[in-house]
């Protein structure tokens, strides 16, 4: 079993579970620099009104967990270098960094954080973005992953140090300031814009700097993998490969 017939056994089995139990065994001793993490996930899925499948809950979390972990490891390991989101949705992930990020700025240089998406949902898929012919093809269309912009300029409206751009990737890229960048998420989903992405932000890294992928290995997705393999194999450049599905270069 394997692929979404394996995401759709895991919601059946964990619709009739009590999965608070196992949030609490999991994830509630953690914390993100003074942030207990547990807390933080469940205000920001709320903030944004987030609806998690029971088949990725923890998978969810689990990606949060290990996106936060690594923004820490580049504030700290670099001191310059703004950050950069591109794929923001709703503004889950953004919350919570936004949020790690004002409770230790004392501690740590201050950094812009720059949310990139059209806010259109996903661009047009292409050949590198198909499923196999036996799963879904729902949640790979044009359109996909809409939200309204002025719901997520609401929702990070109190944070000094957060920067949206609206518009399409690469294009949406002429309007970032010149300079070099610490930390990137990349959540577009799609071969073309993860491609894009890795080709601009690459030659402007900090050393330190980290890149997260957060589709890696999304059977959904298998573009997402592709452009990631593609483009490191040509810079001749190592990463990991995380439980998660994340994938995760960290800059010499």
């Amino acid at each position: 079993m394997k692929g979404r017939d394996w995401d759709l056994f895991l919601n059946k089995v964990h619709s009739t579970i009590a999965l608070d139990a196992h949030l609490l065994a999991q994830f509630a001793e953690l914390k993100i620099g003074s942030t207990g993490f547990l807390a933080l996930a469940r205000q920001c899925q709320q903030a944004t009104k987030m609806d998690i499948a029971h088949w990725k809950i923890f998978r969810r979390l689990d990606r949060l967990w290990k996106l936060l972990c690594y923004m820490r490891y580049a504030q700290a390991r670099t001191s310059e270098g703004r950050f950069c989101e591109c794929g923001v949705y709703k503004g889950y992930s953004a919350l919570a960094m936004s949020q790690v990020m004002m409770v230790d700025e004392k501690d740590l240089p201050f950094r812009e954080l720059w949310l990139l998406d059209s806010f259109e949902g996903l661009s047009e898929p292409s050949e590198q973005d198909r499923v196999q012919d036996s799963m879904p093809q729902t949640a790979v269309v044009k359109g996909y992953f809409a939200a309204p912009l002025e719901d997520v300029r609401q929702r990070l409206s109190g944070f000094s140090n957060v920067r949206i751009q609206k518009g399409w990737i690469p294009e949406v890229f002429t309007a970032l300031p010149d300079g070099k960048w610490a930390f990137v998420h990349i959540d577009v989903d799609l071969y073309a814009p993860i491609l894009a992405s890795l080709e601009y932000f690459y030659p402007r890294l900090v050393s330190g700097a980290v890149v997260i992928n957060d589709d890696f290995g999304s059977s959904l997705y298998p573009g997402a993998g592709k452009a990631w393999m593609e483009f490191f194999q040509k810079v001749g450049k190592g990463y990991a490969i995380l439980d998660s599905g994340q994938a995760v270069y960290i800059h010499d």
